[in-house]
C-alpha cells in the first residue's frame, strides 16, 4: 500500500521537489503569505475577553491551509473538505508509520492491513482523487 522509498515513484517526487519547488520558491512563497494572512482570523479569532485555546488543532488546520495552497492551489486549500482530508490524512500517517517501524521491514507490507490507521491513509487518498483530478488534468494540459 505505501511502498517503498526505493521506488522508482519516489525519484520522481524528489527531482519535483528539488526543482520545480524551489525554481517557483518566490512565486509559492508570495501565495503562502497570502493564505497566513487569509486564515490567521479564521483559526485565530480575535475575542475581547482572554480565553484558553487548543493549539494544535489550530496549527495542523494553518498548515494543511498553507500546504495546500502551495500543491493545490487557492479554491481547494479553502475547502473545510479538503481541510479535513489533508488533517486527517497527516494524523493518520505519522500513526500508521510509527506503528509499522515497529515491524521487521520484510513483516511491513503483510502487516499494513491490519492496522486502522493505513486504512485510514488509503481511504483519505480515494476521497482526496476526486477534487484533485480535475486540477491535476488542467496542469498537465497547460
Amino acid at each position: 500500500m505505501f511502498g517503498s522509498p526505493n521506488r522508482g515513484s519516489h525519484i520522481t517526487v524528489m527531482q519535483i521537489l528539488e526543482n520545480d519547488l524551489s525554481r517557483n520558491m518566490a512565486l509559492i512563497f508570495s501565495g503562502v503569505k497570502a493564505e497566513v494572512y487569509f486564515a490567521l482570523p479564521l483559526e485565530f479569532l480575535t475575542i475581547d475577553n482572554w480565553s484558553p485555546v487548543e493549539l494544535y488543532p489550530r496549527i495542523v488546520k494553518l498548515m494543511a491551509r498553507t500546504s495546500g495552497r502551495t500543491f493545490s492551489g487557492e479554491t481547494l486549500c479553502r475547502n473545510e473538505e479538503w481541510l479535513q482530508l489533508n488533517c486527517d490524512y497527516t494524523r493518520d500517517g505519522f500513526q500508521a508509520a510509527f506503528k509499522l517501524r515497529k515491524w521487521r521491514p520484510f513483516l511491513r507490507p503483510v502487516v499494513e492491513y491490519f492496522i486502522p490507521q493505513v486504512q485510514r491513509v488509503c481511504a483519505v487518498n480515494r476521497k482526496a482523487l476526486l477534487p484533485l483530478r480535475p486540477i491535476i488534468m488542467q496542469r498537465e494540459q497547460g
